[in-house]
């Protein structure tokens, strides 16, 4: 019987993976336009629909990168070789739903919500019985849809978790089950971006570094802190991936984040990002307050580059190479350790140098790139390279100086980590330059094979001077 019905499918979250209205608000208070998203906020006042319809306004002429779901295609497709009837029906406001199906060449029928009725839930049912006046199959994702599958002869879900799905069964036994590209648990744990865990152990190097042992409180903040900063990064990165969901679309790789990809809804992702990094820090607060506070700093500064600094040329950087000493800091001071200048300055010029290494890379592969241009691409090169030297110098430095003698009994022998990083940082820059790294120069490091020979040498160097 499916076969001869006329087929409906939801457009949020069915046919199209993400929510307009959240992608619609994101992008006013990305684009600093907060008068009007509060002017639109206001008439809430007069309910949803009208909420909508002056959201609608605000963003008039912009058109999101739509994220169509290729099965709800092919369904569609399908339906219309079988000479079915299709429609689309969204609480989304009707002109927005007719331009992104237009921008497709999608053919369907369209009902949306107008200025005085949010077509949700009972208010879809409704229209669709008085539209259709019989038996239809309807395509839908949310507990919003479960009016209409109970009045409708077939149907599917698309996506969902187990309640829902169980619930829909219940609405319209033996409906049909469409399942996501990919587990929930494995989108929520690629958002999270575990990989990038690895950074934080730089909390432990002031430990290691300090030759001396530490007791068991030590230990305990110390493990709490990295576990702390990790979760903090995770959720940073959830917020920041929400914030930049409209760029990442048009980014070769970065359009298959959970955000991006619409796999991950954007209210979900944003809170939940919140949450946990506020979590981390009032966990961590109840072991070490003032290792908390740093990690407060640390959030704070992350939410600042997120939102406006990583658009500022050079600031970028130096802001993203600050956040690295704040995990030197962190650690430091969850050991009991007193940071030494001459580590700090060091990972100054290290983590400048990346950053800058990182910033070339992506000027020569996409040709630009949060506010540098191509044109500056030698620009860039030069002081990357220059301030990652500097590092190397660093540690000439330091060398001769009193502080060294207080923890190493072969200084001398010491100097060997100067040319064991010049060829690692050789290396790597001529890496760089002929475009054979195109990813974050740390993570590319834990991938390299010369680069983890390069660590074991330096730290059985470190450990057989060391008194």
């Amino acid at each position: 019987m499916a076969k001869h019905i006329p087929l409906v499918v939801d457009f949020d979250g069915t046919l199209h993976r993400g929510d307009w209205l959240h992608e619609a608000l994101l992008h006013l208070l990305r684009h600093g336009k907060i008068r009007q998203a509060l002017g639109a906020l206001a008439a809430l006042v007069r309910g949803k629909a009208a909420f909508k319809q002056a959201v609608a306004k605000q963003v008039h002429g912009w058109q999101p990168l739509w994220q169509w779901n290729s099965s709800v295609l092919a369904a569609l497709a399908t339906a219309k070789r079988q000479g079915r009837r299709i429609f689309v029906a969204s609480a989304t406001p009707l002109p927005v739903v007719q331009q992104a199906l237009a921008s497709h060449t999608i053919k369907a029928q369209v009902l949306g919500s107008s200025a005085s009725t949010n077509l949700r839930g009972k208010a879809k049912a409704q229209a669709l019985a008085t539209q259709l006046k019989g038996p239809f199959e309807y395509w839908g994702n949310a507990e919003a849809d479960l009016p209409v599958w109970k009045q409708a002869a077939a149907g599917a879900i698309v996506g969902g978790g187990p309640l829902l799905r169980w619930q829909a069964n219940r609405a319209l036994p033996g409906i049909k089950k469409i399942p996501p590209p990919q587990p929930a648990w494995r989108v929520w744990l690629k958002a999270l971006r575990p990989h990038q865990w690895s950074k934080n152990l730089l909390v432990l190097v002031p430990a290691l570094l300090a030759h001396f042992a530490l007791t068991p409180f030590n230990w305990l903040a110390l493990a709490a802190a990295f576990v702390a900063i990790c979760a903090c990064a995770s959720g940073i990165y959830m917020v920041n991936d929400v914030l930049d969901t409209e760029a990442d679309r048009r980014h070769p790789h970065k359009k298959n984040r959970p955000c991006a990809s619409g796999q991950l809804p954007l209210a979900a992702a944003f809170i939940a990002g919140i949450a946990l990094s506020a979590a981390s820090i009032a966990g961590l607060a109840l072991i070490h307050p003032t290792a908390a506070l740093w990690l407060l700093a640390y959030a704070g500064a992350s939410l600042a580059y997120s939102l406006y600094f990583k658009l500022l040329p050079v600031i970028d950087v130096t802001l993203l190479a600050g956040l690295y000493c704040v995990r030197l800091v962190l650690g430091g001071v969850a050991a009991g350790v007193v940071l030494s200048f001459w580590l700090l300055l060091f990972a100054l010029f290290m983590f400048y140098g990346l950053a800058m290494a990182k910033r070339y890379a992506e000027l020569i592969h996409a040709g630009s790139g949060r506010g540098y241009l191509q044109t500056e691409a030698q620009l860039v090169l030069m002081q990357g390279t220059l301030s990652t030297f500097m590092s190397v110098l660093v540690i000439g430095l330091y060398l001769h100086s009193p502080e060294v003698n207080l923890l190493y009994a072969h200084p001398l022998w010491l100097g060997l980590l100067c040319p064991l990083l010049l060829v690692w940082q050789g290396r790597l820059w001529f890496m760089v330059f002929r475009g054979k790294m195109t990813e974050d120069p740390i993570w590319w490091a834990l991938k390299d094979g010369f680069s983890w020979a390069t660590a074991a040498a330096v730290i059985a160097v470190v450990a057989l001077c060391a008194r």
